[in-house]
């Protein structure tokens, strides 16, 4: 089994990379060495793109890497009658502004989170978050402490990034210098666009008859927005796990109610991580999706509702 697996992993491996070669094969323009290093300037946090409803007590809704507040739909049309929820697309994602000269690291993407829930001047809130939108979420709670402990009152972290590890391969394949600056060049076709969505959907899903057309269509929109795959690579290529080692000891400050979502069959970060959370938040519940991959809330969404409410209300 894990032969086959390495081997299925190194087959998607080697046609993302032939399939991100014939994409940006087409044209090149060399980036600047200014460009590569992009200042600290910041992102008005009220122009982060958002879809808002629902009724009762706020719930903020944060997706992970490469994707947009779409991930969300079906959650919350789920709990729609439990939260007035509101999803944001990131700096760089979905309809929020990506620019140029902002500083794409998970800490800064973290400051930018932390003064969007201030400026909205949330209270009694709720925060789910996704994977890499998870580990924004955490540096976030951490390094805004005083501010944020005052108005978040429960975290819900589904299959998040919190620890240091091997990066997945569509997010190692961004790193390598020569693919990450061809990513900023003339979009990808269409069709390869949606090759390179099925790809990488097929590895986070576990069942891949629940990749519907839409999802294709949604992530290789993604792809296809110059302003998206500038910020998607910039932010694979300022990942480094290693510094979530010094937020790991301070976990277990985060004393509010939290709930834990995974994937059982979670390629990109594997259950054991979600355990190993669990163990290190003092009020922590983990719950295990049966048949399910990276993405619950697209894979298992009425999984993920349910537990949603069945912790909101036990809270």
């Amino acid at each position: 089994m894990g032969s086959q697996l390495n081997d299925h992993v190194s087959r998607r491996t080697l046609l993302t990379a032939a399939a991100t070669a014939c994409i940006l094969s087409t044209a090149h323009r060399p980036t600047s060495a200014e460009s590569q290093k992009p200042t600290a300037s910041g992102v008005d946090a009220l122009q982060l793109a958002a879809v808002s409803g629902g009724a009762g007590p706020p719930a903020l809704f944060i997706h992970g890497f490469g994707s947009s507040k779409n991930t969300w739909r079906r959650v919350c049309t789920g709990l729609q009658d439990v939260f007035s929820y509101h999803a944001i697309d990131l700096p760089g994602h979905g309809e929020s502004p990506a620019p140029a000269d902002f500083n794409f690291s998970v800490e800064n993407l973290s400051d930018v989170l932390a003064r969007y829930i201030e400026s909205r001047d949330f209270k009694n809130l709720t925060v789910v978050a996704s994977s890499l939108g998870a580990t924004i979420t955490l540096i976030a709670m951490l390094r805004n402490a005083a501010s944020l402990g005052q108005r978040v009152s429960s975290l819900c972290i589904i299959d998040g990034a919190c620890y240091p590890q091997t990066l997945p391969f569509f997010v190692d394949l961004l790193r390598w210098p020569l693919v990450g600056e061809l990513s900023e060049g003339v979009a990808p076709s269409q069709k390869v666009a949606e090759t390179l969505a099925r790809l990488v959907l097929g590895y986070c899903f576990f069942d891949g008859s629940r990749i519907t057309e839409e999802h294709i269509k949604e992530y290789a929109g993604y792809v296809r927005h110059r302003e998206n795959r500038r910020a998607i690579g910039r932010i694979a290529r300022s990942i480094d796990t290693t510094m979530l080692s010094r937020y790991v000891p301070l976990l277990k400050t985060i004393e509010i109610p939290s709930l834990l979502i995974w994937g059982r069959e979670d390629r990109v970060i594997p259950i054991e991580s979600g355990r190993r959370l669990q163990r290190d938040l003092p009020n922590a519940q983990f719950f295990a999706v049966e048949r399910c991959g990276h993405l619950p809330q697209e894979e298992r969404p009425d999984d993920v509702v349910s537990l949603i409410k069945r912790f909101y209300r036990s809270t």
